[in-house]
């Protein structure tokens, strides 16, 4: 005779059970989510998997809990866009060790400052209220990287897309004229195989000695592979903060470009003379693994800081997706402090909800469409809750 058990699952946090609340939702599900981080959310997490007669315990994870940031407006249009990795640069630890972690907002692909590069802790100062840009905290830090160190770089860890459509965006202050080919967001080399956001040669005007942004996917012509290596006209000026991104498709990129002046594009194609030149029927962006470390500052290919970026970065954020021109405009204009519409989004999260708004306004919520409307004092974007009614309304203010 065959008997079938039921698998029951249960969380705990210090060896103590947990149960749904207070921004835990799923304790009692394979899939664990807590909101509205408090320091006493920190602590060992594990999961004790029962069926029947047999027990499992799981490896324990540690939840450490680092203190808010003020840079509300900027991070919460980033984090409402849907980031697989973000990382602020905020940190204000001593890189000298080799261990400091360079956190990633958004999943826990947290990576390591190399050595050499400057940050808070020596009070690199990142986009800020001074140059024009109050979303972000005047307290805001960035990461400084010097060319020919070979410990002035981040080492992160494999993103795992598996790709041909994803975003890559940071802010950028160069100092002087870029190194040829260096990196600013940067994949490990699997046989040659590359992707990311670099400098190249520029040929506007031609025979000049300065580079601009290049996008780079594929292989580098080594071995006589085909990728696509492109100089995009792109030039981020230098001694001034501004806000780049390399939006990918399956048969196209666009680099940008946003500063005070506006918005600079430059668009690799079918069309495009490179293309017609190098690809005559046509090319796609063929998808790429990123199951190798990326880099920030730097082309890891060439290990001695050759190809290391000079300057500032700060806010680096990757998509799996194709961010739009209007999407990449918001971001800089939550940073700008200009006027954006607001979007509250609502998911699934296993047996929760999970609320998104881009904006550092006031979760209000009502039983009836018509009110009375209640302020959640407690929540900030993204938000979990447990559903405990048959129906709820929310809205968002934006003073």
């Amino acid at each position: 005779m065959l008997f079938r058990s039921s698998a029951n699952y249960n969380w705990r946090k210090d060896g103590s059970n947990l149960s749904d609340g207070g921004g835990v939702v799923g304790s009692a599900t394979p899939a664990l989510a807590v909101s509205n981080l408090q320091s006493t959310n920190a602590g060992s997490y594990d999961l004790v998997l029962n069926i029947g007669s047999l027990s499992v315990t799981s490896t324990v994870a540690q939840l450490s809990v680092l203190p808010a940031s003020s840079e509300s407006a900027y991070q919460a249009a980033v984090l409402a866009a849907g980031p697989i990795a973000y990382y602020p640069l905020n940190e204000t630890g001593n890189p000298s060790t080799g261990s400091l972690l360079a956190y990633d907002n958004a999943g826990a692909l947290n990576g390591v400052y190399g050595s050499d590069v400057t940050n808070g802790y020596s009070g690199v100062a990142g986009p800020g209220p001074a140059n024009g840009y109050p979303g972000f905290a005047s307290t805001n830090h960035a990461g400084r990287f010097t060319t020919g160190d070979l410990n002035s770089l981040i080492n992160l860890a494999p993103w795992n897309l598996n790709t041909n459509t994803v975003t890559f965006t940071a802010w950028l202050n160069p100092n002087g004229y870029q190194p040829f080919y260096a990196g600013v967001i940067y994949t490990g080399t699997t046989n040659g195989s590359q992707a990311g956001l670099a400098y190249y040669w520029n040929n506007y005007p031609p025979a000049s000695s300065n580079v601009d942004l290049s996008f780079v996917w594929g292989q580098d012509g080594h071995n006589g592979d085909i990728g696509t290596l492109w100089d995009s006209g792109v030039m981020p000026p230098t001694g001034q903060w501004s806000f780049v991104a390399a939006a990918v498709t399956s048969s196209n990129t666009t680099i940008y470009e946003f500063s005070p002046g506006g918005v600079v594009t430059g668009v690799l194609d079918t069309n495009s003379p490179n293309t017609i030149l190098y690809f005559p029927g046509g090319f796609t962006n063929s998808p790429m693994a990123f199951n190798t470390p990326e880099y920030i500052g730097t082309d890891p290919r060439y290990s001695d800081g050759s190809r290391n970026f000079m300057g500032m970065i700060d806010e680096v954020a990757v998509f799996n997706r194709t961010l739009s021109q209007t999407e990449l405009q918001y971001l800089y204009n939550a940073a700008a402090g200009l006027n954006v519409p607001v979007t509250l989004q609502i998911n699934r999260v296993g047996n929760g909800v999970q609320l998104i708004w881009g904006s550092t306004g006031q979760l209000l919520e009502a039983g009836s469409v018509n009110g009375p409307w209640t302020t959640n004092v407690l929540a900030t974007s993204p938000y979990l809750l447990s559903p405990t009614n048959s129906q709820k309304f929310y809205r968002v203010l934006v003073h």
